[in-house]
């Protein structure tokens, strides 16, 4: 997962870095001139007097009609159907793939061969995906917690070792209050396997970037398939993060179970030998 994130950019700065590759990015007028320095969590903030739930919100590059547009989201996305604004579930991150859970028992279908679904089928994402709303989140860097490896029970900041800014793949999606017209546009990061980096620094799950060749056709704005999930998977990125310490873990009740370590069998050759090892390894370790 990705609960944390951080961004020191203009909107300048990161519809020239887009350009750079490729990518012609709208501007809207109200943020010609907007720069951002923050931080910024996916859990949303309570507020006890109002008894009301908001969520900050970071620049993205989404994919609409009229062509990719830099936009301003929140970090949790609402879908469209949703009868009420926020949704109970944590909806920042959106794992590209997961075992199917039996309705009655918090399990898997199959201990033995796991029946898997995938992010376009998801309730909460399902909309979007088919809609083509995808998103393209600009930050300078990633904050992940961790409960194996280097960072053991840490949290831990990541980003790209040339300090540029990371573009990792998303879907948004827009709700709109029917009562009084407000809209909320939110979204999630892809999360999916972990590969060289994140295998080192201990974190289960890593964001998703993609290679910048199919930017354009993710972001315009046209409806998604399942073939389009193939070409997020076979284009994905292997970024050599770097990381440091960001902040103890008082416990480890956050850990990864059983079922974080579960994915279908295109991932694990996607993974590779070393991947799969390490996969086998942490999941042989959370059954002991």
């Amino acid at each position: 997962m990705c609960a944390g994130a951080q961004l020191t950019a203009s909107a300048q700065e990161i519809v020239r870095t887009a350009m750079q590759a490729s990518l012609e990015v709208q501007l809207p007028l109200d943020l010609q001139d907007a720069q951002w320095n923050q931080l910024i969590w996916g859990f949303g903030r309570w507020d006890s007097k109002t008894r009301t739930k908001s969520f900050e919100t970071t620049p993205a590059i989404i994919a609409t009609e009229a062509g990719p547009e830099l936009q301003e989201l929140e970090f949790s996305l609402t879908p469209s159907w949703a009868r009420e604004y926020p949704l109970q579930a944590s909806t920042y991150n959106a794992r590209c793939n997961r075992p199917k859970q039996s309705r009655n028992k918090a399990q898997p279908v199959s201990q033995t061969a796991p029946v898997f679904e995938y992010v376009y089928e998801y309730p909460a994402y399902r909309s979007a995906w088919s809609c083509g709303r995808f998103c393209l989140v600009p930050l300078s860097a990633g904050i992940e917690s961790s409960y194996a490896g280097t960072f053991d029970q840490q949290r831990f900041s990541f980003a790209l070792a040339n300090g540029g800014l990371m573009f990792l793949l998303g879907l948004w999606d827009e709700w709109i209050d029917r009562s009084s017209g407000e809209i909320h546009r939110g979204f999630a990061l892809l999360t999916s396997y972990p590969q060289t980096a994140m295998r080192e620094y201990g974190h289960h799950r890593e964001v998703v970037a993609v290679d910048h060749t199919i930017w354009a056709k993710l972001l315009n704005g046209q409806r998604k398939t399942a073939a389009d999930y193939q070409l997020i998977i076979h284009n994905r990125l292997n970024p050599n993060y770097q990381a440091n310490h960001y902040a103890s873990l008082k416990t480890r009740s956050g850990q990864p179970t059983d079922d974080d370590f579960l994915y279908p069998q295109e991932d694990l050759a996607l993974m590779g030998p070393e991947g799969k090892a390490w996969i086998d390894q942490r999941r042989a370790a959370c059954t002991r």
